[in-house]
């Protein structure tokens, strides 16, 4: 009897080691499945950071294409100076000064309010009387003559020249 209590206990023994076991290998399982499923999301959210990437380079291409279309641009009317003219959609628009000095007519234009608060806008209007001289120098500038005024577009930044080359085919005189 004593021998079977014995290998009762024996086999009661191994039954639980087997149990315990297999209790573990079912947990490593678990783990190699969770670490994959972990390595998946990882993947998967590096796709979707990468076609966010790709979706925001295609945006600021897609704007820089609009931004040389005037098409989509606000206009501006001034009856007091007989122009109208367009100026960037997302761009800051300021009449700067009227009647000062040699100057009849200041307007800024920049693409962050910064820029134009600091008075180093990107492309500015002058308008003058067409006696008056312009002294202040610019890397860009267009100007045109209309009714005994001066109407000068300039800049000193380089990447907006076509911009300001926009604005200028875009100033007109009304009656």
């Amino acid at each position: 009897m004593k021998r079977t209590v014995k290998t009762i206990s024996f086999i009661l023994l191994i039954l639980s080691l087997g149990l315990v076991l297999s209790a573990c290998g079912n947990n490593n399982g678990e783990t190699i499945h969770e670490s994959s499923q972990q390595k998946d999301s990882l993947s998967a959210e590096a796709e979707m950071i990468q076609e966010e990437e790709i979706i925001e380079a295609e945006m600021i291409q897609e704007s820089s294409q609009q931004e040389l279309s005037a098409a989509k641009w606000r206009e501006y009317e001034n009856e007091y100076f007989n122009i109208r003219f367009k100026y960037h959609q997302s761009w800051y628009f300021q009449r700067d000064k009227i009647n000062e000095g040699d100057y009849i007519a200041v307007y800024g234009f920049a693409p962050n309010a910064e820029e134009l608060n600091d008075k180093d806008y990107a492309i500015q209007l002058f308008i003058l009387n067409s006696a008056d001289s312009f002294n202040e120098d610019f890397s860009y500038s267009q100007e045109k003559e209309h009714e005994n005024k001066k109407y000068i577009l300039v800049s000193s930044k380089k990447e907006y020249q076509e911009i300001l080359n926009l604005m200028f085919e875009n100033l007109e005189f009304i009656n």
